[in-house]
Parts: C-alpha cells; sequence; structure tokens
C-alpha cells in the first residue's frame, strides 16, 4: 500500500534530492547562485507534484557536511568555487541552515573594504593570494562556528602549512580546527546525495 503525504500517494522506494548553490526558506529557493530561472521557486513541491516521488531540496554545502554527520564533535565545511565560496557545519550532531536557510553563505561578507568573497571570485580572483583569501574565510568560521574538524574544498592547490600559520596570526594555536585538504568535492557530494535519499526513504517506511 502506498503512502500518503499533504500532496497525495508516494511512490514507494524512489526519491529525489536537489542540492542548490544558495539559499532555500521554507522550500522556495531565494537565490540560486548561476541559475537565476529558480529564483522563487517552490522546486519541492513543483517535482513532487510532476513526478509524485519524495524529494527533498536544500543548499548543496548543507546536503555536503550531513555526509560527515557520524563524526563527533562541531565541523565546518568549504568549498571555494569559481562563482565563490559557500560553507556548512555541523553542532551539536546536526547541520545548521539558519533561520532562512542563509547560513553557510559566506561569499556575501566583505574579503575587505571594497569587495565580497563573491565578488572576487567572480572577477576570476585576479591577482589574489589564495592563502590570504582562504585564510581569511577560514578565519570567519574559526572565530564563530569554533569546529574541532575543518573540512577544505580549495579552487587550487593550497600549502596547509601556510595557511595554517596565515590563521595562528590572528588566533590562539588552542582555538585552531584540524584542517583537512579535500579534493573529492564531487565523490563526498554525491556520497551526501544518496545519504539523504536513504534517510528519506526510511522516514517513511
Amino acid at each position: 500500500m502506498r503512502e500518503k503525504s499533504v500532496f497525495g500517494e508516494k511512490s514507494p522506494g524512489r526519491f529525489f534530492v536537489a542540492g542548490i548553490p544558495g539559499f532555500i526558506h521554507d522550500g522556495i529557493i531565494g537565490m540560486a547562485d548561476g541559475i537565476e530561472a529558480l529564483n522563487g521557486c517552490n522546486l519541492k513541491t513543483e517535482i513532487f507534484q510532476k513526478f509524485n516521488i519524495e524529494t527533498e531540496v536544500a543548499n548543496n554545502m548543507n546536503i555536503l557536511v550531513s555526509g560527515f554527520q557520524k563524526e563527533l564533535g562541531d565541523i565546518s565545511c568549504i568549498h571555494i568555487g569559481k562563482n565563490g565560496p559557500g560553507s556548512s557545519c555541523i553542532v551539536n550532531g546536526r547541520p545548521v541552515s539558519g533561520a532562512f536557510g542563509f547560513q553557510g553563505e559566506v561569499g556575501f561578507n566583505f574579503y575587505d573594504e571594497h569587495r565580497t568573497f563573491r565578488e572576487i571570485a567572480l572577477e576570476g580572483y585576479q591577482n589574489i593570494d589564495m592563502i590570504e583569501y582562504t585564510g581569511r574565510l577560514l578565519l570567519q568560521i574559526i572565530t564563530v562556528i569554533n569546529p574541532y574538524k575543518l573540512y577544505l574544498y580549495p579552487l587550487t592547490d593550497i600549502n596547509i602549512e601556510e595557511l595554517q600559520n596565515y590563521c595562528l596570526r590572528y588566533v590562539p594555536q588552542e582555538a585552531m580546527p584540524q584542517i583537512i585538504l579535500k579534493k573529492t568535492y564531487d565523490k563526498d557530494y554525491q556520497y551526501s546525495l544518496l545519504s539523504r535519499g536513504i534517510h528519506l526513504l526510511q522516514a517513511i517506511i
């Protein structure tokens, strides 16, 4: 017998999980970075009504960090892409999305008095020292979340010792998280998407 939801009958054993680079609140995409056609769209409702399958739509970084949910302690992830950086965190064992789904949108923060991190990215990171760029991002996470472990998906190869030394100019050694460089964003993201889908199915069994 098929399960039912507020939208009607669900198709058993099927799910759809979408990660959107942007912020989402109450199912509505407030801003989809690089996908302007999705702005203002309730993608979860539209997909469910059209295909009749269990659906979840969430921020891509919020999905990514959920793949680390089995770890103990507070952790953070930072991904630096061509369109700018995004971050996510797990606090007290759960991914944090914020009151309006805007948590982790660090690209909107100012890099200096003239430009945001996102604006610098959209300019192609011209004449930017990536150690300083990345270090300033990390310092924001360290001072606000203070995770014990920080997973970093950099845009290019980066020297982790130089990065740590940059951060230590501004925060004490005791506050520094373990920084782990990752080059497997696509693999980790796909794993997290699958995990979220399985969680969806388990919730209706």
